[in-house]
């Protein structure tokens, strides 16, 4: 049992069904509208958030990468000028102009061998074709 809002003891059966009666009036049409009409809103919100979000995102990865390439650009540059600045330093035909255009050819040819080694390992863990 319960009870209404005079205390009194209400049967279950005499409690009268609201949903029953939802579509029958126009005040609770509307509210049901209204109700709709605001999910539509946050759902709206939510997506637009979350577009907001991605472009925030792809934003700063475009500054981040822009920053990573330069720093990755200058160091390329300052090592390779370096070396050659050294290169054109050292006298030619002296020992140390021999170690180092020896250590460079060496750096190229283990360069070349690694490159290789990598192209054949993707083509035997490449998919055959069915």
């Amino acid at each position: 049992m319960s009870r209404n809002r005079n205390s009194k003891a209400v049967e279950p059966e005499a409690i009268p069904d609201s949903t029953a009666d939802a579509a029958a009036t126009p005040e609770l049409a509307a509210v049901e509208v209204e109700a709709e009409r605001g999910l539509n809103a946050v759902v709206q919100s939510v997506k637009a958030g979350a577009e907001a979000a991605e472009q925030a995102a792809n934003r700063f990865g475009a500054g981040f990468r822009k920053v990573a390439y330069r720093g990755v650009y200058y160091v390329s540059f300052g090592a390779t000028f370096g070396a050659l600045v050294a290169a054109r330093l050292v006298p030619q035909g002296s020992w140390v102009g021999d170690a180092i255009a020896d250590g460079a050819s060496a750096a190229r040819q283990a360069f070349r061998e690694q490159a290789a080694r990598r192209v054949e390992e993707d083509m035997t863990q490449a998919p055959t074709p069915a």
